[in-house]
Formats: C-alpha cells, sequence, structure tokens
C-alpha cells in the first residue's frame, strides 16, 4: 500500500505509455546521479507519480482552485446539494482542503487522500460520481502564506483542476500571472469557471467566455495541451452547473 515501506510499483512490462515513461525517467536519473548531476527535484517528482500508480486506477480527484470569495466552497455545496465546505464572508474561508468522496469508496480513497494529507472529509451517497474526490482547496490569494503553499504543493498530485472565478477576478493577475501562467502547460485536465454568471445578461455570456479564452490563448502556452474550456456557473441563488457536471462526468469517465 502507497506510505509503507517498500519498493515503489513496478513500472515495466505492459502497454502503457506512462508506466515506460516513467521507467526510461528512472533509468536516466540513475544515469545522471553515476554522473553527479543533481536529481533530488526529479526523483521528487518520479516518487510521485509511482505512488499514485499505486492507487485504483479509476480514482479520480479534482481539485477546485480560487482566490478569495469567488465562490469554491458554495460551488462544492450547490453540486453536493447540501453543506460540505464552509462558506461565509470571513476570509479565508477553506483553510484546509475539505474532499467530497462516496461513501462507499471510503476505504478505497483512503489511501490516495492520506497521501494528499487531506483529514477534512465528508461523504455523499451519489452513484454518478463513483470513485470521484472532490477538493475544495484553501484560497490562492490568501493572506495566509501557508494556504498558497498547500494549494501549489497538491496540484501536481490530482488527476484535474478546475480553476474557479467570478465576475470580478477573472482578470485577476493573481489567477492569470502566479497561477495560470505557470500551472496550465503542467496540467492535464482543467477547466475555467466563471462563477455567479446569473449576473450576467444571456447576451453578456459568449463574450465573457470568448474574452477569457482569448486571454487564455494568448497569455499561456497550452498548445501542447489543448484547450481549456471556460465554463459558466451559478452556485446560488438557484444553482446552474450544468457545463461543470458535464465537464466532471466527462474527465470521471475517461479516466475510468
Amino acid at each position: 500500500m502507497p506510505g509503507e515501506s517498500g519498493p515503489p510499483p513496478s513500472l515495466d512490462g505492459g502497454d502503457d505509455a506512462l508506466r515506460r515513461c516513467l521507467a526510461a525517467l528512472r533509468e536516466a536519473t540513475e544515469a545522471a546521479q553515476v554522473l553527479g548531476i543533481p536529481t533530488e527535484s526529479v526523483q521528487d517528482g518520479l516518487q510521485d507519480a509511482e505512488r499514485r500508480l499505486g492507487f485504483p486506477s479509476d480514482s479520480y480527484v479534482l481539485a477546485l482552485v480560487g482566490g478569495t470569495g469567488v465562490g469554491k466552497s458554495s460551488l462544492l455545496n450547490a453540486l453536493a446539494g447540501s453543506p460540505v465546505s464552509p462558506a461565509s464572508v470571513r476570509r479565508p474561508t477553506t483553510s484546509e482542503p475539505v474532499a467530497w468522496i462516496p461513501a462507499s469508496d471510503r476505504d478505497a480513497l483512503a489511501p490516495l487522500l492520506d497521501w494528499l494529507e487531506i483529514s477534512e472529509v465528508r461523504e455523499h451517497g451519489t452513484d454518478g460520481l463513483r470513485s470521484v474526490a472532490i477538493l475544495d482547496l484553501p484560497d490562492m490569494d490568501s493572506v495566509a502564506a501557508d494556504h498558497r503553499a498547500r494549494v501549489e504543493a497538491l496540484l501536481p498530485r490530482v488527476d484535474a483542476v478546475a480553476w474557479v472565478t467570478d465576475l470580478e477576478k477573472y482578470h485577476d493577475a493573481v489567477l492569470h500571472d502566479a497561477f495560470l501562467r505557470t500551472w496550465v502547460p503542467r496540467l492535464d485536465r482543467q477547466a475555467v469557471i466563471v462563477n455567479k454568471s446569473d449576473r450576467l445578461m444571456s447576451d453578456e455570456r459568449p463574450r465573457i467566455r470568448r474574452d477569457l479564452e482569448r486571454d487564455l490563448s494568448q497569455r499561456l502556452t497550452v498548445s501542447d495541451q489543448g484547450h481549456v474550456p471556460v465554463l459558466m456557473t451559478t452556485a446560488a441563488p438557484e444553482p446552474d452547473l450544468d457545463e461543470f457536471r458535464s465537464w466532471l462526468a466527462d474527465g470521471a469517465a475517461a479516466d475510468a
């Protein structure tokens, strides 16, 4: 079981492209060590990848990442249909990551959550989200420096990221310069969610979507990662999560 002592999962054999790549990386790292080339950061990344392969292959971890007041917790609560993560006017609200998982998969997901160092766990009985863990992370622009560090430590370990923003913050420099510019080229499955879209007139939604997509394409190098979709959501007062639910379901199905 990951987290216990012993050798990492075997990366040899099979047709899995990721395993073949990691096996090649391990060989290159060992050769670099013989030559005296520093490999500490590469070894850390390799160890993380090897441990992730030790967990159930159909598990899917989505992180909700965003700044203060954009409605990450409200979005998760709306998806759950009941209070899961605290949402209030107090900032920062989310000080520790909160995981929302299927009750039936609690035992199977426990080692993965331990590896992610997630202690706040809420369960649900929704059959349509089997093996899916959704994490509400601390505010990335929090005044507490350790909150941002916690977010950046988790990003390389999850399967997908939803960058949550709103109408006031979707051009925010912290989101674009400090996070998207750094992380978008390094992550596979991701989307930008514009929350509180109920405040828009119907003809404004396409303009905001095009504006943000154009901004992403101009400021970020994502050609090797494909298109980063922009999703419109409303958490309250009347939830509208259709685009988010569809994107989430597609990602979880592709990972199964």
